[in-house]
């Protein structure tokens, strides 16, 4: 697996099934740029989204 590929999981995995902000944090610095007109820049904004939402995810599947 490349590292890349590694990483990406890592995230996901703290992110959707640990739900460990802290962790993902460390993927991310302050000024993390959202591309979603609809959210906005910066980690506080991702927390939000994150937190925010009742999203789930297993490797290979979408869930909503």
């Amino acid at each position: 697996m490349t590292k890349n590929k590694q990483r990406a999981l890592d995230y996901m995995q703290a992110v959707f099934t640990e739900k460990d902000m802290a962790k993902v944090e460390t993927f991310f610095g302050n000024d993390w740029t959202q591309h979603n007109p609809s959210v906005k820049n910066g980690i506080q904004a991702l927390r939000d989204v994150l937190t925010d939402n009742d999203m789930q995810w297993e490797p290979s599947i979408v869930m909503e």
